[in-house]
């Protein structure tokens, strides 16, 4: 194939105008043999594969259309010939006869059409065209004019094209440009043949059938109607009907419906207007009493009436899966149509919801296969809904929960879903509506979908509320899990892609471990905040924590938390907020640990912790006892550490109350600092830390007195323990030290770094730094009143910083201890 297409690419055009004028001779001669096949596929071929257009001869353009528009020619050359042309588009050498002189015959036509289409010169050739079909609707006797039913879809194409060429009434400024426009006596005529091809051609046929006299259809020629599920029809034909044998009119009244919505959609309720005179009879359908007043509303009636029955044959169990997805399509569409004839008549709105509501029902109950029509269903309720008062809600939350439990993984479902979301945003999501209390069963699309992670961040804040807040922040949380169990139960199911890990897929079958995987896999909130042995599904899932669908999950959840973390803190429910603060404490240490979860999600829970407690300090003396069972805990790993700093820091910048709780906080961080100094981790890393316990333990130390003596002992040992060669700076006396600290405010730093050390432990900034800290506290713990000025007085953080402000780790970035002794040490200095 590859050597074809060069060997056409390289050819130039002079080679090209030798063979077009062979193929001419053979045109000419109208002897269409296999020779004259052959020339014409590979004229198509050489035209097609080359990028810049060819330019062809005229005499070739001529003979081509010439056999395009010559009915006696095999039916396969003048397609071929059609397909050259089209290929060879846009030719402004080329003239097609489309006017009234030159009007072409139907078959013609068919041929002709694609040609047209493919040039669209603005020459009016679709307008000439459309304008000729529409003449050969008047004239011929359809049914039995099987070349007619041919041009329906043509009749689309250019009502497609051309939109605006359906006015009636032509602009006075632009009466050139729609001189093609389809004049109103057309449309209502159209409108009359579209209102009988639905509703009586080919209906099902008996000898005492009146619906088809008009017709003149043989009784040679009739045919019995079956339904899909097998059972004869006793009503009128449409697509989910099988006719044994299918006639030309059962295929007519197919074409008719295909092209419905875009005739309805295209041409507005006024085209007739006072020119058809209001018939005073009624006529009585299937579905209620009907005035005819007009051709629009004739054709709007069977309309309804053909859709309302494709819903009703929507129920019946098609015998193959292929009449099953027929079904679906024409529940679309036939809903599609409905929606237009509801805006234009308001009457048919209580007929319309009640099918479909029943319909709705049929499909909840009893076909799982059909559940994505549930979305166009509610789509439809809830926009007309309004017109009669209509309570949704249960309807809405129910349909929900099915397309998300059984429909996740598709993504077309996933698409109507957001876009459902988002155009009944006002129904759905208002306070206690479906998509909160549903928002469980949506997350599995977020956990299957993930690369749609920019509408979901959309949709987020419409499915939080402040009731289900604490069970929406578990279920972030766990969303790695939930891919997790979600692809487990896709391969369960003979769905993955991969050989699930023995061990999952075992644990996943095992009954004892249903419960877990029945409350991951819920659809509706309110069965609880989250599960007490998250700790054993994790050891579950171990295997698959470097799942591809796991880590993307991961990724999204990390993006997902700050849009909720926004969200809650925007809603004002301070309640909401203030149960979030032990979950944060306890949801740290029960994390999935998939790849790079844990150090992109504690940062997150460490900045919502100091948000929290910044607005209600009061929080970390109802939750003492957590806090303090918090850091008696091990040592945590290396991800984790900087929750902890946080969690140090907060006590020492927002503890208050009685002397109690500050002592039992202060001998939880004393008992830190011993076992931090014991353990052997990276210095760096305890460095921080210890920075961090120190000042939070001075900060305690300065609200009880009593803490003093305990909190220098501490300090030195921390001192000593990084710095081992440098004696004791605990002083004895008190004026011990008067002389160096008088020294050292007149210092350009009040800092010990000009001294030369090296650290025997690890030499580096951090521990550099802790020993700075230390000589710093130690100094200012003797004068009460400027630590309490400096330590006591609070530096509110902001919660968008992640860790602790400040290079020195203390937290007091806006108020330098150096700077401050510094101006000190200036004021003294003068009044001296």
């Amino acid at each position: 194939m590859a050597q074809l297409l060069l060997q056409s690419r390289s050819l130039g055009e002079e080679e090209v105008f030798e063979f077009c004028r062979r193929v001419s001779m053979l045109l000419q001669t109208k002897e269409f043999g296999a020779d004259t096949v052959n020339c014409l596929q590979r004229l198509r071929f050489v035209i097609f594969s080359t990028k810049k257009p060819r330019r062809l001869p005229r005499e070739a353009l001529d003979k081509l259309l010439g056999v395009v528009l010559f009915a006696d020619s095999p039916k396969r050359v003048r397609r071929l010939c059609a397909a050259v042309l089209c290929e060879a588009s846009p030719l402004a050498a080329l003239n097609l006869p489309c006017g009234k002189a030159t009007a072409p015959d139907p078959r013609s036509l068919c041929c002709l059409a694609p040609v047209v289409l493919a040039q669209a010169n603005g020459k009016g050739e679709l307008g000439q065209v459309r304008t000729r079909i529409l003449e050969l609707l008047e004239i011929r006797q359809v049914p039995e004019d099987p070349d007619i039913r041919l041009l329906l879809p043509i009749l689309s194409r250019t009502i497609v094209l051309e939109p605006h060429m359906m006015l009636t009434e032509v602009p006075p400024s632009h009466p050139t440009l729609f001189v093609h426009a389809m004049v109103a006596e057309q449309v209502i005529s159209m409108n009359k043949r579209l209102a009988r091809w639905l509703r009586h051609l080919g209906a099902a046929q008996s000898p005492s059938n009146t619906h088809l006299s008009f017709f003149s259809i043989s009784r040679g020629r009739q045919s019995s109607l079956l339904e899909l599920d097998g059972c004869v029809s006793s009503d009128f034909f449409t697509v989910l009907c099988q006719a044994q044998p299918p006639t030309d009119a059962h295929w007519l009244s197919v074409q008719a419906f295909s092209m419905l919505r875009l005739w309805l959609s295209n041409t507005r309720p006024q085209l007739d207007s006072d020119k058809m005179s209001a018939a005073g009879s009624d006529i009585s359908g299937g579905s209620g009493t009907f005035r005819q007043s007009s051709p629009r509303e004739l054709l709007a009636r069977k309309a309804a009436e053909y859709c309302l029955r494709l819903m009703e044959q929507s129920t019946r169990r098609a015998t193959n899966t292929a009449d099953t997805e027929l079904q679906k399509a024409c529940v679309e569409e036939a809903l599609a149509v409905l929606d237009l004839l509801c805006q234009s008549d308001a009457a048919l709105i209580p007929m319309v919801l009640a099918a479909s509501q029943r319909l709705m029902s049929w499909l909840r109950l009893v076909s799982p296969q059909h559940t994505r029509l549930l979305l166009s269903i509610l789509a439809f309720s809830l926009k007309h809904g309004a017109v009669v008062a209509a309570d949704l809600d249960s309807s809405s939350l129910e349909a929900l929960c099915l397309v998300t439990s059984r429909c996740f993984h598709e993504a077309p479902v996933v698409l109507r879903l957001l876009r459902l979301c988002r155009e009944h945003r006002t129904q759905l999501c208002k306070n206690g509506g479906a998509v909160q209390a549903c928002f469980p069963g949506i997350l599995k699309m977020v956990a299957w979908h993930t690369s749609m992670i920019a509408d979901w961040l959309k949709l987020l804040p419409a499915m939080f509320s402040p009731d289900s807040s604490l069970e929406m922040l578990h279920a972030l949380l766990d969303l790695p899990c939930l891919a997790a169990a979600l692809q487990l139960l896709r391969m369960e199911k003979g769905g993955g892609h991969s050989l699930p890990p023995p061990a999952c897929m075992q644990a996943f079958r095992q009954p004892e471990h249903q419960l877990l995987f029945n409350f991951l896999l819920r659809g509706t909130a309110g069965s609880g905040e989250t599960i007490d042995r998250l700790h054993q599904l994790h050891k579950i899932l171990h295997e698959m924590v470097s799942h591809s669908r796991v880590m993307q999950a991961a990724q999204s959840a990390t993006l997902l938390l700050p849009v909720f973390f926004r969200t809650l803190a925007q809603c004002g429910d301070h309640a909401a907020q203030r149960r979030l603060f032990p979950a944060l404490l306890e949801r740290s240490w029960l994390l999935l640990p998939s790849p790079g979860y844990e150090e992109n999600v504690l940062p997150q829970l460490s900045s919502e912790l100091m948000r929290i407690s910044k607005a209600w300090p009061d929080l970390l003396l109802e939750h003492s006892v957590d806090i303090v069972a918090f850091l008696s805990a091990p040592a945590p790993p290396l991800p984790r550490l900087s929750l902890f700093i946080h969690v140090v820091w907060i006590i020492g910048e927002y503890v208050q109350g009685s002397a109690d709780t500050i002592t039992l906080y202060y001998n939880a961080l004393e008992t830190l600092t011993s076992e931090t100094l014991l353990a052997e981790s990276s210095p760096t890393h305890s460095a921080r830390l210890l920075s961090i316990l120190a000042v939070a333990m001075a900060k305690l130390a300065l609200k009880i007195q009593d803490l003093n003596r305990r909190l220098q002992l501490s300090l030195n040992k921390i001192y000593t323990q990084y710095k081992p060669s440098t004696p004791s700076i605990l002083p004895e006396e008190p004026g011990q030290l008067q002389g160096k600290w008088d020294r050292k405010i007149s210092e350009d730093h009040w800092t010990i770094a000009e001294e030369p050390w090296v650290a025997v432990r690890q030499p580096g900034c951090e521990v550099e730094t802790l020993l700075r800290r230390i000589r710093e506290l130690l100094d200012l713990m003797r004068y009460p009143a400027v630590a309490q000025m400096l330590l006591g007085n609070r530096r509110l953080p902001s919660a968008k910083v992640e860790t602790p402000p400040g290079p020195d780790f203390t937290g007091l970035s806006t108020a330098s201890v150096p700077a401050a002794l510094r101006t000190i040490g200036a004021v003294l200095g003068g009044e001296a």
